[in-house]
């Protein structure tokens, strides 16, 4: 027969053991933007771009899941850089 002691202890262990499984739950987060600003023509820039993802891919993230890239071109154009 299970006692009264054990009810109330199973009990509080379980109230306690709740909240921290949801704690154990990892929200999906939000892909960090990256904003890339290129004062010439793209088409300059393209290695750099290349390196750049390259080096995010090497480190373990992934475009679109865990960061995106936003590029603003000037086109020689500085006026249009904020």
């Amino acid at each position: 027969m299970i006692s009264r002691r054990q009810v109330v202890c199973l009990v509080g262990a379980s109230a306690l053991a709740a909240p921290l499984k949801s704690f154990a739950q990892q929200q999906p987060a939000k892909p960090v933007r990256i904003g890339f600003l290129i004062p010439a023509y793209a088409s300059s820039y393209a290695s750099r771009v290349e390196a750049l993802r390259a080096g995010l891919r090497d480190l373990g993230y992934v475009e679109g899941k865990n960061f995106v890239i936003e590029f603003r071109v000037a086109d020689g154009k500085y006026d249009r850089l904020p």
